[in-house]
């Protein structure tokens, strides 16, 4: 009974420091930082207990993970997991006991998560509602890392939430396959923090992201429209505002020209889109789906990315 006791302690170490040396091995042949490459590989983990757990529905997944479902070609590292949740409740208790939940899911993928350090603080969301910040502490083998969750309530989703498939750093480990942000709100819940923030934005990635999802899927206008107008009057931000980031004056500023130099260099993306062209093509592809003109003929526009046109 000993000896059965401590062949299975041992394989379940085995695996955990199989699993590091081959997040070792990732993070070299990508020339990634490991710590990053072993964070993402928490944030996957956690994200798989929750998608075979009872609070799959309630969980939608939005922010800068959402992107790699999307297949951007690049990764930014994120310390952040958000999530929007549908739950009646908002107590803290509640989302508390939800987390440890899904921290108990048993999973063989050499990942620990430990539900007595759940720990939980009410935050300001950009300034316009109220969230919740989790975080809980991760380990593998000797490794240790806290995962941030980030919360939200009350948004609105036009068309969706979508379920699609999460992908995985080690392909032989089973895929979180879960409820996820419409590219239509991710775009709305963007364009409204360029808007409200205006010159004093330095969120250049918010400006990629709406360009690379234009660059990679067709929208229908009206769902569009109609996700941009129902998060700017969930935020508060009056939709005439908008034009505010489509000024010569924004788009001739030399700090968000320097902005935008930078995140490009740091996202090995040198050869995109100058900050004026950038902010030019924003334009083309949003300003119809908001003109007043759109509010009558919109639904029968779609957004062609191949041609970078409305037809």
């Amino acid at each position: 009974m000993r000896e059965g006791w401590v062949m299975e302690k041992r394989e379940i170490k085995n695996l955990g420091a199989s699993i590091r040396a081959r997040l070792t091995n990732i993070a070299k042949e990508t020339k990634r930082d490991f710590d990053a490459i072993l964070l993402q590989y928490f944030q996957e983990r956690f994200l798989y207990r929750l998608s075979i757990s009872p609070y799959r529905s309630a969980f939608v997944l939005k922010g800068a993970l959402l992107f790699l479902v999307y297949e951007m070609p690049f990764f930014r590292p994120t310390k952040d997991v958000d999530f929007l949740v549908r739950s009646r409740s908002k107590d803290m208790r509640t989302i508390k006991g939800m987390i440890q939940d899904i921290a108990r899911v048993d999973v063989r993928d050499g990942v620990r998560f430990f539900p007595e350090s759940v720990s939980l603080e009410s935050v300001m969301e950009d300034a316009d509602y109220e969230g919740i910040r989790v975080k809980i502490l991760g380990g593998l083998d000797k490794a240790r890392k806290t995962l941030q969750i980030d919360i939200a309530f009350g948004d609105v989703l036009v068309a969706g939430p979508v379920e699609m498939e999460f992908p995985l750093l080690l392909d032989d480990q089973p895929a979180p396959r879960l409820k996820v942000y419409s590219s239509e709100s991710a775009i709305a819940e963007k364009f409204q923090s360029l808007v409200k923030l205006n010159i004093l934005t330095s969120r250049m990635k918010d400006i990629y992201d709406i360009l690379f999802l234009a660059s990679h899927q067709p929208f229908q206008m009206h769902l569009l429209r109609s996700a941009i107008v129902k998060t700017f009057n969930r935020r508060g931000t009056p939709i005439e505002e908008r034009r505010s980031i489509f000024t010569r004056e924004f788009k001739s500023s030399k700090e968000k020209q320097t902005q935008w130099t930078a995140f490009l260099k740091r996202s090995r993306l040198e050869s995109y889109r100058t900050f004026d062209e950038a902010i030019d093509h924003l334009e083309f592809f949003l300003e119809p789906a908001c003109s007043e003109k759109s509010f009558s003929s919109g639904d029968q526009f779609k957004w062609n990315p191949e041609k970078w046109t409305w037809k």
